[in-house]
């Protein structure tokens, strides 16, 4: 094979496998549970303990009200912040104005003296105005999108629930044999 046969397969065979990535990623988060549950289902003690997982999982997933709960803290905190940040900003120009109006008084001995007190605090709390509540609302919104996704949660809490249901009867048809 010459290198341009060479190039032209692999070029086909990366195209192939981009293309496969989708279809087999939803192949495999469909397929996963039932697998789970077909390899749990060969042995009594097996099946045992995953129906303590399931049911473990089904008691500490968080239901929509604390999503809720927890969304409107991380949003409240967040304001809060703002609010701190922006009095703080304001409070520390009232003091920049008032150094400004001393240096005019006093001159400043050089020229960095001069510049660099009145800029730095407004770059630190200016970044801290910008990160800050930033941070906070991305956390919150994050909680608010697990809100979005609650319909999905109760459909996932339901599906669980069929599951287990489902490995229980493998396990009552498991229990006389043993």
């Amino acid at each position: 094979m010459t290198n341009d046969q060479l190039a032209f397969w692999g070029f086909v065979l990366a195209l192939a496998a981009l293309l496969a990535t989708v279809p087999l990623a939803i192949l495999g988060n469909i397929l996963t549970p039932k697998v789970k549950d077909w390899w749990a289902s060969r042995s009594f003690k097996s099946l045992q303990s995953r129906i303590a997982r399931l049911e473990q999982e089904l008691t500490t997933a968080p239901t929509i009200e604390e999503c809720l709960v927890s969304a409107l803290k991380k949003s409240l905190w967040g304001l809060f912040m703002l609010v701190c940040l922006v009095l703080s900003l304001g409070f520390t120009t009232l003091l920049q104005i008032q150094k400004a109006e001393v240096s005019m008084v006093k001159p400043a001995t050089t020229f960095l003296e001069s510049h660099l007190t009145l800029g730095i605090p407004f770059v630190f709390i200016g970044m801290t105005i910008l990160v800050l509540p930033a941070v906070m609302f991305k956390s919150a919104l994050r909680d608010i999108e697990k809100l979005r996704y609650g319909k999905e949660a109760e459909y996932w809490r339901k599906q669980t629930e069929r599951r287990l249901a489902g490995l229980h009867s493998k396990l009552e048809k498991l229990k006389p044999n043993c």
